[in-house]
């Protein structure tokens, strides 16, 4: 989970609750989620 969040740059705020998080923050978050799966391109 740590990777993926690093992936799409949230380490810095990995910590804070996702509703502070700013709308683009929330799209990024789902990205990380979707990688979660570890999906093929």
């Amino acid at each position: 989970m740590n990777e993926a969040i690093e992936q799409v740059n949230l380490g810095a705020v990995k910590d804070r609750r996702i509703s502070a998080y700013s709308y683009d923050m929330k799209q990024r978050l789902g990205i990380a989620q979707a990688l979660l799966g570890n999906p093929s391109f």
